[in-house]
């Protein structure tokens, strides 16, 4: 119906693949919803996912933040 390899499809739905602005458009037709739904949820999977791997640096760059209360955020960067 949309053109793609069953492969292809299984790889989307195991989370192997991303979905792209070209797979959302498809997915969009197919399940009529509107389009960027999909792009929408593979954005919110990929903001989490990152949040995730930048703990570290996101608790480090909270605490110089509260040291530096006060002053010029820019004057050390």
């Amino acid at each position: 119906m949309i053109g793609k390899k069953i492969s292809e499809v299984n790889e989307l739905i195991k989370g192997k693949r991303n979905i792209t602005v070209q797979w959302d458009i498809l997915l969009s037709i197919v399940f009529d919803h509107p389009e960027q739904k999909w792009l929408k949820f593979q954005n919110d999977f990929d903001y989490k996912e990152a949040k995730i791997q930048m703990s570290d640096k996101i608790k480090e760059a909270q605490s110089k933040k509260k040291k530096i209360k006060g002053r010029e955020v820019f004057e050390d960067f």
